[in-house]
């Protein structure tokens, strides 16, 4: 039964990892750290009693947020400029 659990566990982990991941690269998202730290949030919501989906959800809000930043930070030095 144990074993099971366990299985179940990184099966879960292995999902959150790879939507995660999926996603980033659809979004041209290329940076390991911050691919890193949106694995590492959903991990933390699905121990913190999460679904996997609603983890899964939080990893992608990371990447949706990140990519915010960049965009943000490209109109600043844009506007800068002029």
């Amino acid at each position: 039964m144990k074993a099971t659990a366990t299985n179940d566990a990184l099966a879960e982990t292995v999902l959150i990892a790879n939507v995660v991941r999926a996603y980033a690269s659809k979004r041209l998202v290329a940076d390991t750290t911050i691919i890193g730290w949106a694995t590492d949030l959903g991990l933390r919501s699905l121990n913190g009693g999460a679904s996997v989906s609603d983890a899964c959800r939080e990893g992608r809000r990371v990447i949706d947020r990140w990519m915010r930043l960049q965009q943000r930070a490209a109109q600043l030095v844009l506007h800068s400029r002029n």
